[in-house]
Parts: C-alpha cells; sequence; structure tokens
C-alpha cells in the first residue's frame, strides 16, 4: 500500500488501483483515520440506543469495473448505449472516479441485516434504518462525516446511507482533480467508456461535484 500524501498524490490510490494506508471496521476496510473517527461515532451513537455499522467502505477499481459493466449489460437488454450510462450513473460513479476507492467514505447501515440495506425508503419515516440516519444527520458533523449526495436530480439520487470523512475526502477530492485525466482511465476494461471519458470535464461537474459543499472546496484550475 502506497501513502497519499508522501511524495505527492498517488494515481493508484486516486483511482482505487491500490488501498490506502488503513484497517478493518465491521469487517469492511477503511482508511486509517477514517476507521478511528467511525468507531469513535458508533461509539457515542450506543450511548444513544442506536447501534450502526458499515456495510461498504474501500472498493477497488476492479470491483467497481464488475459493478459498472454488470449495470451496463443489464441496461442494455432495456435501452440505447447512452441511455444505459446515464441510468447507472444515476447510483454508480464511473470506475476510477468513485469515492469509495479512497476509503474515506462509507455506505452505514443499522443493526437489522436486509436483503436490500441500501434503498431510501429504509432511511425514510418509517423505515428500518430511520433512526440511524436521524441520528446521522444531528450528530455525525462532529465526528468530521458529511452525506455525500444530498440532492436530487436527474442526474444524481439521494444517498442517505452514504457518508464521507471530509478531513481526509477533501484532500483525496482535490489531489483527483489536480492529478486524474481521462487518459489514465482509458483502455481499462470498462464498457461504453467513452460515453463517459470524452466529456471527462462534464462527468467531474456533473457528478463528482455534486455533493454536500463540505465535501468539495473549489481551487484554481490546473489544466
Amino acid at each position: 500500500m502506497k501513502g497519499l500524501f508522501f511524495g505527492g498524490c498517488n494515481l493508484e490510490i486516486l483511482t482505487g488501483m491500490d488501498k490506502p494506508d488503513g484497517r478493518e471496521v465491521d469487517g469492511v476496510f477503511l482508511e486509517k483515520e477514517t476507521a478511528t473517527s467511525f468507531e469513535w461515532m458508533k461509539e457515542s451513537a450506543l450511548k444513544d440506543g442506536i447501534e450502526m455499522r458499515a456495510v461498504s467502505g474501500y472498493r477497488s477499481f476492479e470491483r467497481q469495473r464488475e459493478i459498472w459493466n454488470r449495470k451496463i449489460e443489464e441496461f442494455l437488454k432495456m435501452v440505447n448505449e447512452e441511455e444505459a450510462v446515464r441510468l447507472v450513473l444515476k447510483y454508480s460513479a464511473f470506475p476510477g472516479t468513485s469515492r469509495h476507492g479512497w476509503g474515506t467514505d462509507i455506505d452505514i447501515a443499522g443493526k437489522e441485516k436486509i436483503s436490500e440495506p441500501l434503498e431510501n425508503k429504509n432511511y425514510r419515516k418509517g423505515g428500518v434504518y430511520y433512526d440511524v440516519y436521524r441520528w446521522l444527520k444531528e450528530n455525525a458533523e462532529k465526528f468530521g462525516f458529511y452525506q455525500v449526495y444530498v440532492e436530487e436530480s436527474e442526474l444524481r439520487g439521494i444517498e442517505e446511507w452514504h457518508w464521507s470523512y471530509a478531513p481526509k475526502s477533501v484532500e483525496f477530492l482535490r489531489c483527483f482533480l489536480e492529478k486524474v485525466d481521462a487518459s489514465f482511465l482509458r483502455g481499462r476494461g470498462i464498457k461504453l467508456s467513452d460515453y463517459v471519458l470524452n466529456s471527462f470535464g462534464e462527468y467531474i461537474k456533473n457528478y463528482m461535484l455534486k455533493i454536500n459543499p463540505h465535501l468539495y472546496q473549489p481551487i484554481p484550475s490546473t489544466r
């Protein structure tokens, strides 16, 4: 594993092709500072009678590509190529651009183990994880965590389960914007990749940066 902030930004870590320094919590690999803060947050929630767990953390480039390619194939049975890409991007990042590749982002659920935990209905009033989500909205910021996708749009859906450790993820995003370009992600077995990579700047603007403002600090363009 390679350190991100020793000797500059690391392309393999920024794109999920290598892991950051970290460890597992709840059987899920997290960047080391993210792991510690999440454990503190879990302990605090438990004192309030709220039990939470990480169901997803670090996700490798290979895993993200597998998810992407599978979903593309499924949608191509129903719609054309351009529409298939749009539908996949509603809830899945393009391989090499997922925040989960940094180990700073966590999909959080409650103690109840159900077949499809990461669905909006589970976190809304009457849902099985509603109390967990309500606690997170009131308290997560104290531990450096912010919900990533907070606004519904035609392009991206709200994800009540997806939280990011800002003290680290803001730096990862800054490095990504400075160092990663479309050429680095070409030729890596990603289905219909040209639909994203041929307009990579627009993809970044419309998907990677349409996030909670606490997780994005604009920087001057270096391109």
